[in-house]
């Protein structure tokens, strides 16, 4: 129980580290492993929160965009059953199961991760997400 509790701790430690201390993070992680490069530990951490910044700015866009949705079918006075918001959240799970499971990721990996079908790969994966959260968002909303 302890070494969980202490796990956690050091996963808030490290969390709070990348979004406000990069410079100490790097740090801890030269000293975890001394062997690394810090040019490429820097870059690294770099691209860990490039990624979480386009993650929650996604997530926002979309919450955005279904919130948008919601309210223009509203005033169209549109109200969807019970069982038609069902079939949303049914669609909704699909699509970021879809999501999870569809990345090709490691085996079209190239060294600069620019080639067209690793973009189309990340566009993709970002997209049936993207579809799966409005339907699932909209599903929600109409239930308020």
């Amino acid at each position: 129980m302890f070494s969980l509790i202490k796990s956690i701790f050091g996963l808030i430690e490290r969390v709070f580290f990348l979004f406000c201390y990069p410079d100490k993070l790097i740090k801890l992680a030269l000293k975890h492993s001394p062997n690394a490069n810090s040019k490429q530990i820097e870059k690294q951490i770099a691209l860990v929160r490039q990624s979480v910044f386009r993650g929650f700015r996604i997530s926002i866009g979309t919450a955005l965009f279904s919130f948008i949705i919601f309210l223009i079918l509203r005033s169209m006075n549109i109200v969807f059953g019970h069982r038609i918001l069902l079939v949303f959240r049914f669609f909704g799970y699909m699509f970021i199961l879809w999501g999870v499971f569809s990345p090709t990721g490691w085996k079209i990996q190239t060294f600069d991760g620019e080639t067209l079908p690793e973009i189309i790969d990340e566009e993709w994966h970002r997209f049936v997400y993207m579809v799966g959260l409005a339907l699932l968002l909209l599903s929600y909303l109409f239930e308020l």
